[in-house]
């Protein structure tokens, strides 16, 4: 008697079932874990904004801002985050940008007080135009899930994972 080795065309159509069902119900969770990867790495890169603003600013003891990011290389005051931002010790001179991040993707909201501005003073304090203390927050909203990224007036940086 011979032996065959191999599938049979049952066997083989069984695991092609298998496996599509298992697929139909992978790829939408993947797509979730995808949705959280971009909305975790945009906020990282908006918090390393601030560190380096932070950083800058008490390295040389000036005021540094982190601001959207214009066409020209220097900060557009009434611009979006959406599009970019930078660091930058002076805000309408592009020579004086530290550094540039490029638009993240994800929907982004940012609050900050009076010009939407987060200023570090050379103390590294977070501080307003005026020279009060600032705090705020950056929103990075994507297919319903969101990264909220919280500024506190000691300069303190921490994120909280809600929904948009």
């Amino acid at each position: 008697m011979l032996h065959q080795k191999g599938l049979t065309l049952v066997e083989l159509l069984i695991v092609l079932v298998v496996t599509s069902v298992l697929l139909t119900q992978a790829v939408p969770a993947l797509n979730g874990v995808i949705t959280s990867l971009r909305l975790t790495t945009a906020a990282n890169d908006f918090i390393s904004a601030l560190h380096t603003a932070r950083s800058q600013a008490v390295r040389s003891n000036t005021v540094t801002v982190l601001c959207p990011a214009g066409q020209d290389g220097a900060c557009d005051e009434d611009g979006e985050f959406s599009q970019g931002w930078l660091v930058t010790g002076d805000a309408s001179d592009p020579s004086a940008t530290h550094r540039l991040w490029s638009a993240p993707g994800p929907e982004i909201q940012v609050n900050f007080p009076q010009d939407g501005l987060a200023r570090f003073s050379g103390d590294g304090i977070p501080r307003q135009a005026g020279g009060g203390f600032l705090a705020g927050t950056a929103v990075f909203c994507l297919n319903g899930q969101s990264r909220r990224v919280i500024l506190s007036r000691n300069g303190r940086i921490r994120t909280v994972t809600t929904e948009c």
